[in-house]
Formats: structure tokens, sequence, C-alpha cells
């Protein structure tokens, strides 16, 4: 008995974890219950994230990248003050109000109704990236002192002899960004805070390169390399 609850138990976990609603104060629910975390998980997710105390947390489980938490007895009100709270902490929430989600500097959370009073919070958890400077031109530069939110990667176009990648630098406000940008006027690009453009030579080859912010938040800045060899 104890097994077939257990493999039900399992199959219900990587469904629900999978994205598949589930009804409030089921059976299955009752499995997972026997198996996983219960109450708030406190040192399991990052201590940025506010308890959620607008309904019963049943259970949770996950990983350092991604943690699931499952809520029921709740509500779209509860779920709205939650987020406002979020705001105030200097969370950035989303404007979408069915999958709404809330991001500060590495951690993101995920919000999905299951039925009508059910509701499961997905906690991401990215780790701080590096500036790969083995794979860039010397010319190619991020802010002094930078902080990047996740993994920085330079994704290659051979067939074109172009390179691309986007990069967000945590902490770094829209003023600080626009600052950075007219430094580097003085320092061989062209154009304005919006975008720069430089010609330089790497590995025997003429290259040519944009920089432009690609977006802005309360906390942070992302941007946008592109660089190639000049036909």
């Amino acid at each position: 008995m104890k097994t077939s609850v257990y493999k039900l138990a399992m199959v219900v976990l990587a469904a629900s974890f999978a994205g598949g609603a589930l009804p409030a104060e089921t059976a299955e629910d009752a499995a997972l219950e026997a198996l996983m975390t219960k109450g708030w998980p406190s040192g399991k997710i990052s201590p940025t994230v506010p308890e959620f105390t607008g309904g019963k947390i049943i259970n949770s489980g996950g990983d350092a990248q991604t943690y699931y938490i499952k809520v029921r007895e709740t509500n779209e009100a509860a779920l709205e003050g939650y987020l406002a709270l979020l705001k105030k902490a200097g969370w950035v929430v989303s404007d979408d109000h069915r999958f709404p989600s809330a991001t500060k500097e590495l951690v993101k959370l995920d919000f999905n109704w299951e039925g009508t009073t059910g509701l499961q919070i997905t906690v991401r958890q990215s780790e701080e990236g590096r500036w790969p400077t083995a794979d860039l031109p010397p010319e190619i530069v991020a802010p002094p002192h930078a902080r990047f939110g996740g993994r920085v990667e330079v994704v290659t176009n051979e067939e074109d002899r172009m390179w691309y990648f986007t990069f967000t630098c945590l902490g770094l406000q829209e003023a600080e960004a626009r600052e950075w940008l007219r430094g580097l006027l003085k320092q061989g690009w062209e154009g304005d805070e919006n975008q720069l453009t430089r010609k330089f030579t790497w590995k025997g080859k003429k290259m040519s390169a944009s920089l432009e912010v690609y977006e802005t938040n309360s906390d942070s800045t992302s941007f946008t390399y592109n660089f190639g060899v000049d036909d």
C-alpha cells in the first residue's frame, strides 16, 4: 500500500511540476503532503522571498535552481496583496494578471493558478554570472564592478561571422547605465547614450560592433552587444 501511494505521489508530482492543474484538496495532495516539505520552505529558497501567508502551504520541493511551492485555500485577493508586498520591497512585478511574475536580482517568482483556490509558486534562482573575457575582443567591455544576473553566453553565427549576446547588470540603474555609455564615447566608441558603434581589429580581421540598452528595471539594466567581421 505504501509503495502504491509513493508511486502515485511521484506521478502527480511530476505532472504538477510540469504545469498540470490539480483540484484543491484531493487524495493526490494528501499523498504529496506526506512526502514533501511542510509549511513555508525557509532555508530552501532565497531569504529575499517573503513568506506567502494568504493560504495554506501544503507542500514544496525542488532544487537550488527551481523550487515549487503548493498553496491551497487561497484566492486572487491574497495573491494581489502578496504582489503589492513584493513591489514595495523592490521586486519588479509583471502586469500579466493571469500569469503574474516578479523578479529581484537573481530570483524570479512565477505564479500559476490550479483551479480557483490552488496556487503554485515557482521560485527560479540563478547564479551570478561572469564576464567571458576569453571569448571577446578587448574592446567589448562591461561596466566596471558589474554583477551579472545569470550566465553571460556569447552566441556565434559562423556563417555570417557574427557574435551577439545580452547581459544584465544587477543593481545598475538607468542613470548609471547611461553615464557608462557616455564614458565609452571617450574610449573610441561613437553614437549616443542609446546606441554606440565602434570599429576595431581582432585576430587580424577588421570588425565592427554595436552596443545598446536592451531593458531597464528599478534594480538592473540589460545591454545587447553585436559584433562581426566587416566585409
